[in-house]
């Protein structure tokens, strides 16, 4: 599935990213805070504002997501 993501912040290529839900439900996305909360990473440098593609299925030029269980130890 596609989903539209609206960028709250500046992101660098390569940084870890989590979702989150505005009042309305929409999704936007944000640098994680907490390992726990990692859901993707950016595939470029992102500007806030920006909406986002992010594929649950594969990666797209935006958002990558995480191949492999990340280590949270």
């Amino acid at each position: 599935m596609l989903w539209k993501i609206k960028a709250t912040e500046d992101l660098s290529s390569g940084v870890f990213v989590e979702f989150v839900t505005d009042i309305n439900g929409k999704l936007s996305c944000k640098e994680a805070i907490e390992p726990e909360s990692i859901t993707a990473m950016t595939a470029r440098d992102i500007v806030e504002g920006e909406m986002l593609n992010f594929d649950t299925e594969g990666d797209t030029k935006d958002l990558v997501r995480l191949r492999e269980a990340f280590s949270r130890t």
